[in-house]
């Protein structure tokens, strides 16, 4: 595997180059090095992305927020454009697909009538999403945005109830299960459920990398994107 930039993009492209059967291919690279590349890690040390061992998790791909007729495809839009997520979001996708890595879905609980019933303390995520009926389960902003949608063979997790695509799901098992310790982040909501679920990766372990320009946040300028690329370093484990 190797690594480049695409146009002028800042995504990290993970792109196929040849066969991985001997499971000889890998790439080698230093935080330095994906930093320069638009990449953020949080890992200090050298290291292998070596596809039999990494995942692209998207979190939240949804149409509530990337479609269309999208709830809050509006609200992201201007930090959306700047970075360009949903080309990178697809360039990810492709990618990834390409290269052969495994690809996991962590996906927010649809929305349905009372699913919050017993839910003893709402927090204002939650209760936006009863009040607005976001993500609604088998409507048009609950289902994933049709260039983003799983392929057979790709995981789909339990979805999260708040923010982190690790709490309360299986996405930890699924991902031990196949074998992966690196886990490549993109999705929604850069300072909600992307963030979360980084940082709940680095306590279990994992060697989390964020592709920053394939996010966005509900700001009308991308200074919650740069306080992620600098802000994740303080959970460095190693």
């Amino acid at each position: 595997m190797r690594l480049q930039k695409e146009g002028s993009a800042e995504l990290l492209v993970l792109v196929h180059v040849g066969t991985y059967a001997a499971g000889k291919r890998s790439c080698k690279i230093s935080t330095v090095t994906a930093r320069k590349c638009g990449v953020t890690t949080a890992s200090t040390a050298l290291d292998f992305y070596d596809p039999r061992r990494t995942a692209l998790i998207l979190v939240d791909p949804l149409n509530d927020f990337l479609g269309d007729k999208g709830q809050l495809t509006q609200v992201l839009k201007p930090v959306g454009d700047k970075v360009g997520l949903l080309p990178n979001l697809r360039l990810a996708l492709n990618s990834a697909r390409t290269a052969h890595l495994k690809i996991f879905y962590g996906c927010h609980h649809r929305y349905e009538d009372g699913y919050h019933n017993g839910l003893r303390f709402l927090n204002s995520s939650q209760a936006g999403t009863e009040k607005n009926k976001m993500f609604a389960r088998g409507q048009y902003g609950g289902d994933y945005h049709p260039d983003l949608k799983p392929e057979p063979g790709e995981t789909v997790v339990v979805e999260h109830w708040t923010a982190s695509a690790f709490a309360n799901t299986d996405l930890d098992m699924q991902l031990k299960n196949q074998g992966v310790d690196h886990i490549v982040l993109a999705g929604l909501v850069a300072n909600t459920c992307l963030e979360s679920t980084g940082r709940y990766g680095v306590e279990l372990v994992y060697h989390v990398t964020f592709l920053k320009d394939a996010t966005s946040a509900l700001a009308k300028k991308p200074i919650t994107l740069q306080w992620i690329s600098t802000g994740l370093h303080l959970l460095m484990p190693f």
